[in-house]
Parts: structure tokens; C-alpha cells; sequence
């Protein structure tokens, strides 16, 4: 697929209160495939930055609860030279992605 390396960069933080918890945080993704194999098969369509914010509550020594929050959004591309590998287009996307976990420490 002739990707190419690239770099991420992320920062958080978390702040603790007792039995709760508030985090917050940044990434930015650049993406590794390159215009020549760039389909919609592999939803990674350009550079990323995304904001995160989450929740935790300490219910008991051993069981926590976490809620999270991701605002993610993709720069946009658009590919305008066709080759055998590529679908011609102009990519745009943002994802809203809420999480929620238990954790169970042993």
C-alpha cells in the first residue's frame, strides 16, 4: 500500500477528587496512507485532531466506573488523480464517540 511513517502526538491530564476522577486531553494522528491507495476501506482518511474528556467514579476498592467522551475530526482531503488503487473524491469526516467501562481490580 506504500504508506508512509508518521507521527502522533497526545496530552492529558487528570485531575482526582476523592472518588472521582476528570480527565481531559489532545491528539493529533497524521494519517499514513498516501493519495495513490487512498480508499474508503480503511476509514482513516486524512490528519486527526481530537478532543477527549472523561469521568471516573470509584464505586469500591476494586469495581470503577468510566465515562468518556472523543470529538474527533479529519481534515479534509481530496484526491483528484486516479490510479489503479484509489477511489477519486473528496474525503471529510467528524466522529462522536461516547465510551463507558467498568473495571474490576484483582
Amino acid at each position: 500500500m506504500n504508506w508512509e511513517n508518521t507521527i502522533r502526538v497526545s496530552i492529558g491530564t487528570e485531575y482526582l477528587l476523592n472518588k472521582f476522577a476528570v480527565r481531559a486531553g489532545y491528539y493529533y494522528d497524521e494519517s499514513p496512507i498516501v493519495d495513490e491507495t487512498m480508499t474508503t476501506l480503511f476509514p482513516d482518511f486524512n490528519t486527526k485532531h481530537a478532543l477527549n474528556f472523561g469521568l471516573g467514579y470509584e464505586i469500591t476498592d476494586k469495581l470503577c466506573v468510566d465515562l468518556g467522551l472523543e470529538y474527533l475530526m479529519f481534515e479534509e482531503r481530496e484526491i483528484t488523480e486516479q490510479t489503479d488503487e484509489n477511489w477519486l473524491g473528496t474525503y471529510n469526516a467528524t466522529l462522536y464517540d461516547i465510551m463507558i467501562d467498568f473495571t474490576w481490580k484483582f
